[in-house]
């Protein structure tokens, strides 16, 4: 039986996004960049049962800063598209994150799985206003193929997501 806990920071800018507006209407004229930055801290604790079980709890803060990408070939995202065409554009919006999981691993070998696959659900909750608050599934699916000896192997990785907002 093992357990864990640690802390989780993170710090992201993308600053080159592009959006092309929402839904079947959008198209490549109305190409404009934007920018984001990501800032998180999650406290995250797990528990490992069984060799092939382990189970995680999440708990944090998420912060999302969205604003225009500033760049010269393209139109200006603020003077592109409305406050309703781009939600949340030039806003800044914190989330209170929680989420849990489970990890299960198949292994005819302990130091080679043969798959891996983790689901993990997760709340977001709005904290400025609730506008935007939305859950989330995730799956995360691993298979690793040996090619004759442990050292070469193929691995294949699936992952998907499901958002829905409140």
């Amino acid at each position: 039986l093992d357990t864990l806990l640690y802390l989780d920071a993170h710090y992201r800018r993308f600053s080159k996004e592009e959006v092309f507006g929402l839904g079947p209407g959008s198209s490549n004229a109305d190409r404009s960049p934007y920018a984001i930055d990501h800032r998180e801290v999650d406290l995250v604790a797990g528990y490992q049962p069984f060799r092939w079980l382990a189970l995680t709890a999440r708990g944090g803060w998420l912060r999302l800063d969205t604003d225009s990408g500033g760049s010269n070939r393209f139109p200006d995202t603020k003077m592109l598209f409305t406050p309703d065409e781009a939600p949340g554009l030039g806003e800044g919006t914190n989330f209170l994150r929680t989420a849990a999981g489970v990890y299960v691993t198949w292994a005819g070998d302990p130091n080679l799985p043969a798959l891996e696959l983790e689901v993990e659900g997760t709340r977001h909750a709005d904290r400025d206003g609730g506008q935007y608050s939305f859950n989330r599934c995730s799956i995360d699916a691993r298979g690793f193929l040996p090619l004759g000896s442990r050292q070469r192997v193929i691995a294949v990785r699936v992952f998907a997501s499901r958002d829905r907002a409140d």
